[in-house]
């Protein structure tokens, strides 16, 4: 099955954790796009997909266009005891180049600032097994994911977080899991 779906909202979803998610600051849309395949055998399923997204900033006050710009790449390999599952993240948000400062909105109100360029890169990849167990209600699922980002601000340091997770899910019917991990950053 293919799936295409598109829209035009009034913000991104690359969003701020002190800024209001669900109104224009701009006036202008934001649009998304995503393209999806998904192959459903009676043993083994496959989703590829693929996203765009691309508008102003989410965080500028300015009617002019500062854009930010998403692009996504997953894939989901799913069989009967085995998932395989990764993804790939692109944002490009500009700054302002030579506008006068902006008002940046946060959680208690307007701050004038610069929009500065950020621009980030990652990606994750995660195994998970589940042991052929026959005892009912419980699954023992093991699990191992590896994540990397690389995260460029012009002009400062440029960051890469590399993470390394490695589990345990026993789930104790359909409402109950207990899970148990180690991470190394």
């Amino acid at each position: 099955a293919i799936s295409v779906n598109v829209s035009g909202t009034n913000s991104g979803t690359f969003v701020e954790s002190l800024q209001g998610p669900s109104r224009s600051l701009t006036g202008q849309p934001v649009v998304a796009a995503r393209l999806g395949y998904e192959l459903n055998l009676p043993r083994a399923s496959l989703k590829i997909g693929g996203s765009v997204e691309y508008g102003p900033r989410n965080d500028q006050t300015d009617s002019t266009d500062i854009p930010q710009t998403l692009l996504g790449v997953d894939v989901r390999l799913i069989l009967p005891t085995l998932t395989l599952a990764g993804e790939y993240v692109h944002v490009d948000e500009e700054d302002a180049g030579t506008l006068p400062p902006a008002a940046k909105l946060a959680g208690n109100g307007f701050y004038p600032m610069d929009l500065y360029e950020f621009y980030v890169h990652g990606f994750w990849v995660q195994a998970a097994a589940e042991l052929p167990l026959s005892i009912d209600p419980f699954r023992v699922t093991l699990y191992a994911r590896y994540e990397q980002r690389h995260v460029e601000y012009p002009d400062f340091a440029t960051i890469q977080v590399d993470r390394i997770t490695g589990g345990v899910n026993i789930g104790l019917g359909e409402t109950l899991q207990l899970k148990a991990e180690y991470l190394v950053n």
